[in-house]
């Protein structure tokens, strides 16, 4: 019976997948013969055309990742988009993706000498074993770690087992607030205290890459004095009100013994590529902050890095950790800068933005146009389980619409840069999120609840740095 289950389970994905796939060729052949309508040129109807088609793919995953991202390439020169094969793959030779690559890299080596580990020796001395300060203690590591280790994943991952030995060490419960808390917080408010620096994870690198396209470099401390101090406090106004929510605050104020804290399973003893590492990573982070006084592009340090640690004597990476880098989405990556790229250049963001914005209205009172725009950035959002992909489709339409309506194109930018991050209606929203609620600690109104207050704060603190933040740095 259960297999019979399985394979009647098995055959509505199936005709589901075969549904998808019929609405995308039909959609393909639509771009290739229906003449233009509504005013639009041929090019633009199926720029348009192909948005759409990538949408469906990247949502529905009807086929593997890659395999779509390889197939948007196709289609930009089947339908005449990309008149070349250099204009369809225009993003591979984009930094932003190798900057990718080389994060995950690094972090990779810094998992290899238990970084991790250490950091988590260290915040556990800090909180003096209790409960209460170790809470709050990895509140606040979460928010200044992404400065110092690029992936967020590698965070969530550092975390997670900690948190669990930690509230099992306390004998606070198997679904205890703190554990609520905690794995809430290495699950929604590190998604977005990723970008306080633009090399803290795929979405700040992304970023950071578009930001180049649309003529305005930020420099490593540029972008952390404009980004940081407002996602600081969207983070700490949404803990405060997770902490008193998840009734985190009524958690009895336990001490561990010094003998219990020390065995905590964190062994971290200090050894030669461990001492590379943290060199490896001070020297990035010097250069990272020097580098535009010297014209070092952003992407040189960690290139460095990762020589650095492949060096005889050391070799923390060889061949083996490219084979197992994420290649899937950098594919995905690529092809979707360079849809991006192309929709901005043949003009079809514009005619795209002025049709959406035409519907919803404009005015000439600015603060009307910035709520059109969080209403449209979230519709757009909402289609899209990664941020990196929102971003990416979101901000030519964005930008389009800003220039129309008189907007600041940098701080428009900052501004979907931040509400994407901020979007975790759902846990499919965010890879890192998804992750944690796996995990099985978190109660799906429970977070349903956080991530409305997360995303009406980020609203909110996002219009104030708009109107009066970001001002003081033109």
């Amino acid at each position: 019976m259960a297999d019979d289950k399985a394979l009647s389970m098995n055959k509505n994905e199936i005709n589901k997948k075969i549904f998808v796939l019929v609405i995308l060729f039909s959609l393909s052949t639509l771009g290739l013969l229906a003449a233009p309508v509504l005013g639009l040129e041929v090019l633009q109807q199926r720029t348009i055309i192909l948005l759409v088609i990538s949408i469906i793919l990247w949502t529905t995953r009807v086929i593997p990742t890659g395999i779509s991202a390889l197939l948007i390439i196709a289609l930009q020169m089947t339908l005449g988009i990309a008149p070349q094969f250099s204009d369809a793959v225009q993003g591979f030779a984009s930094s932003t993706i190798y900057f990718l690559l080389a994060a995950s890299l690094v972090s990779s080596a810094m998992t290899k000498v238990h970084l991790d580990k250490f950091l988590s020796k260290v915040l556990m001395k800090a909180s003096r074993g209790s409960v209460q300060k170790t809470l709050w203690g990895f509140f606040l590591a979460n928010l200044a770690l992404p400065i110092i280790m690029p992936s967020g994943n590698v965070r969530l991952r550092m975390f997670i087992p900690l948190i669990e030995e930690v509230n099992q060490r306390f004998h606070l419960g198997t679904n205890s607030p703190f554990l609520r808390f905690s794995i809430w917080m290495i699950g929604g408010l590190n998604q977005i205290g990723t970008i306080i620096v633009f090399t803290g994870g795929g979405l700040g690198i992304l970023a950071a890459g578009l930001l180049i396209e649309l003529g305005y470099p930020l420099t490593w401390i540029q972008w952390f004095l404009m980004m940081a101090p407002p996602i600081w406090i969207i983070c700490t106004i949404t803990a405060f009100f997770m902490w008193r929510y998840l009734k985190a605050y009524k958690i009895e104020n336990k001490q561990l013994k010094a003998a219990e804290e020390s065995s905590l399973g964190i062994d971290t003893a200090i050894k030669f590529p461990f001492m590379v590492v943290i060199a490896g990573l001070f020297l990035m982070l010097f250069l990272w902050m020097v580098g535009p006084l010297w014209n070092i592009p952003s992407i040189i340090p960690p290139l460095i890095c990762l020589a650095l640690f492949a060096m005889p004597g050391i070799e923390l990476l060889d061949n083996h950790d490219l084979r197992n880098y994420d290649w899937e989405n950098f594919l995905l990556l690529g092809s979707a800068i360079s849809l991006a790229i192309t929709i901005q250049q043949n003009g079809t963001a514009s005619i795209i933005a002025n049709s959406i914005f035409s519907i919803l209205g404009q005015s000439s009172y600015e603060g009307f146009n910035f709520f059109i725009l969080v209403i449209v950035v979230f519709l757009l959002r909402a289609m899209f389980v990664s941020p990196v992909g929102a971003l990416t489709v979101i901000f030519p339409l964005a930008i389009a619409f800003a220039e129309t309506v008189g907007l600041n194109n940098l701080f428009t930018f900052l501004t979907i840069t931040i509400l994407v991050a901020s979007f975790i209606i759902l846990p499919i929203h965010s890879p890192i999120m998804i992750l944690a609620y796996e995990t099985g600690y978190i109660v799906f109104k429970e977070h349903l609840v956080i991530s409305l207050v997360l995303l009406i704060t980020s609203i909110v603190i996002v219009f104030f740095c708009y109107e009066w933040y970001w001002p003081l740095f033109q």
